[in-house]
């Protein structure tokens, strides 16, 4: 039987407003340990605010991470995935996308958790899947 992205989804998302500041996504993303931080507005999904979307579009730019809003560096144009989607239709996204980890959705659109290439290592059993995401999204020396 075919595994749902839900039966290995992290269900406690840790999440940053658009209208926060980068100060306080970069506390909250050192505090947590996290790379990344889904943005919400409203309970919607608006996009992905990484440590990388913050060192190149804020601090390479020379902008004030106490002034500059989240909204304002994130990436709107991220990959999510349903919740009823297979771990194999799951991994190939995050392998074309070149991406850790995603956002899952319900029908409804609201976020139900998070799933990472840690999950499909911890929870999936899937080493082949597990390899394949790791490889697609290291960078080559």
């Amino acid at each position: 039987m075919q595994k749902h992205i839900k039966e290995i989804m992290n269900t406690k998302v840790e999440m940053i407003e658009g209208n926060m500041t980068i100060k306080d996504a970069l506390k909250k993303m050192l505090q947590l340990d996290f790379s990344a931080l889904p943005v919400m507005k409203d309970k919607h999904l608006m996009g992905m605010i990484t440590k990388h979307d913050i060192l190149k579009k804020v601090i390479a730019n020379g902008k004030d991470p106490g002034m500059m809003k989240v909204e304002e560096a994130m990436n709107d144009k991220m990959p999510s995935c349903m919740d009823e989607d297979s771990l194999e239709h799951v991994a190939e996204m995050m392998m074309k996308s070149k991406v850790r980890g995603m956002p899952v959705l319900d029908k409804s659109k609201m976020i139900k958790g998070f799933v990472s290439l840690d999950d499909f290592v911890h929870k999936a059993h899937n080493e082949k899947l597990s390899f394949e995401i790791l490889k697609s999204t290291t960078r080559s020396a």
